[in-house]
């Protein structure tokens, strides 16, 4: 794995005043304002935290509540994948990319668009574990075949099997939690393992804007914690008409949302490691249609990372696309939010690959050019090592007073592979990329997938713990 730490400082998007002021209007909302939660436990537990729980399930919470639930969580979150190799760490310098999830519809390799299935979802999960710049895999799409009470065990049971890296699972509710932790324990061996070595987090647990924790949510954050589940709340509202059509006005109402999960989180179990995710949406004021790749929410996401460095918690943004099929419109927003997300330090960039028409629709061969997307701002914000040895002042000398051909020189045929290397991108001269079939980008990303999919089948558990996950996805969805 990567494990990619930035070089240099994150790029600071506010002034240290713009943050406080941020901040302050956060404890405002949560104090005066206050946070609509219909669920009966959650209202108990936060009034036992210090919270005042008004007559209409609204509740309000000082400051002093607030920062405790800070301090007690984790700065840093540390996932196992199934291949103990495959580690990745969520906090402090590190930058990490994860696949987009969710998505209902797939743009197949035959340019067929239609709803997602249960094989896509094995296929798309297989092709993200082969792709190099990923860290972190997730459930590509929502099957329509498994659509139901039992959809997100079933998703489960297709992606747990085919990925030898750490994911992040959505989940509907605290019995589809019990269904993962009963999966977790069969892929790891126990429920002791899994608490121990988690491969997996639990963050796509999703409040209402505005202000509202819908009562599934509160199950899914307290069956987790109790199970030491790293977890986290996505509150996702969309400027102009979920929440203010400003940057700084969202970001303080989605900070508010998000915060009360955390302190839920610390009360029901302190120190539990708990993801805040920090971005929002849009709507194009002209047509109504969701909008997720705009500068607003690049700001927007620049914005969050700092708030969450102030807090010390580790980050988690979303980084998608409006385009409709992998063009240079996709390239271009991709790029965009990729990028601005890295140089701000964002700790888990999701929507990595793919999340494209408004977090609609899955395409392989988005995925690929994605992941030299990634690539490239990996090695941008890697930086440059300045020491002895790559200034090279010996090779210089050597060459220079030489042949003056640095290509065979040892110390190039020593490194030249740390170079980035594009997979669906070409390089190639116009007669040579002629000659090998004149394919696009887009062109080449489907070659890539297809090989990928008929070539790469991650091994990690054996076919009687994929029975017995499967077993376990079928009893939860024929019990609900």
């Amino acid at each position: 794995m990567h494990n990619t730490r930035m070089k240099s400082a994150p790029l600071d998007i506010l002034s240290s005043e713009e943050c406080d002021r941020i901040h302050g209007t956060t404890v405002d909302i949560l104090r005066q304002v206050g946070v609509h939660v219909p669920h009966a436990e959650a209202r108990s537990i936060l009034a036992d935290a210090g919270a005042r729980v008004g007559p209409d399930d609204r509740v309000y919470i000082p400051e002093d509540v607030l920062l405790k639930a800070i301090e007690s969580a984790p700065s840093v979150v540390t996932l196992t994948g199934l291949d103990p190799a495959r580690r990745v760490v969520i906090g402090a310098d590190h930058v990490n990319f994860m696949g987009g999830a969710g998505l209902l519809n797939i743009l197949d390799l035959e340019g067929n668009y239609r709803p997602a299935t249960l094989k896509d979802l094995a296929d798309f999960t297989r092709l993200c574990d082969a792709l190099e710049y990923l860290d972190v895999n997730h459930g590509m799409c929502d099957p329509s075949d498994a659509a139901g009470p039992g959809l997100y065990p079933s998703a489960a049971s297709r992606i747990i099997p085919n990925t030898t890296k750490p994911t992040a699972l959505v989940i509907d509710g605290g019995k589809d939690v019990e269904a993962i932790a009963e999966m977790a324990s069969v892929a790891l061996g126990s429920e002791a393992a899994v608490r121990e070595r988690p491969f997996f987090t639990i963050h796509d647990s999703t409040a209402l804007s505005p202000l509202r924790h819908d009562p599934k949510n509160a199950e899914v954050l307290l069956e987790a914690c109790r199970r030491g589940f790293p977890t986290g709340l996505v509150a996702w509202p969309m400027m102009g008409l979920t929440s203010p059509v400003t940057v700084a006005g969202t970001m303080a109402q989605r900070n508010a949302s998000a915060l009360v999960g955390l302190i839920l989180a610390q009360t029901v179990n302190p120190g539990n490691p708990f993801i805040i995710q920090m971005t929002c949406g849009g709507i194009d004021m002209r047509t109504g249609n969701v909008v997720t790749a705009s500068p607003e929410i690049g700001l927007a996401g620049m914005v969050g990372a700092q708030m969450a460095r102030r807090y010390g918690l580790p980050s988690v943004i979303i980084a998608g696309t409006d385009a409709k099929i992998p063009d240079a419109q996709a390239g271009a927003e991709k790029t965009f939010m990729l990028t601005s997300a890295a140089l701000a330090g964002v700790n888990l960039i999701h929507g990595s690959t793919s999340e494209m028409d408004g977090m609609m629709v899955a395409s392989a061969e988005q995925c690929v050019i994605d992941n030299d997307i990634m690539g490239m701002v990996r090695h941008l914000i890697s930086g440059v090592q300045v020491n002895e040895e790559t200034l090279a002042l010996d090779v210089i000398q050597e060459v220079s007073l030489g042949d003056g051909n640095f290509m065979v020189h040892p110390h190039t045929l020593a490194r030249f592979r740390d170079l980035y290397e594009p997979v669906a991108f070409t390089r190639r001269r116009m007669q040579d990329w002629a000659s090998r079939g004149a394919m696009s980008a887009r062109e080449s990303a489907a070659h890539k997938a297809r090989k990928i999919l008929d070539e790469h089948c991650p091994a990690t558990l054996s076919g009687e713990q994929v029975a017995e996950i499967e077993k376990i996805a079928e009893a939860y969805s024929n019990e609900r």
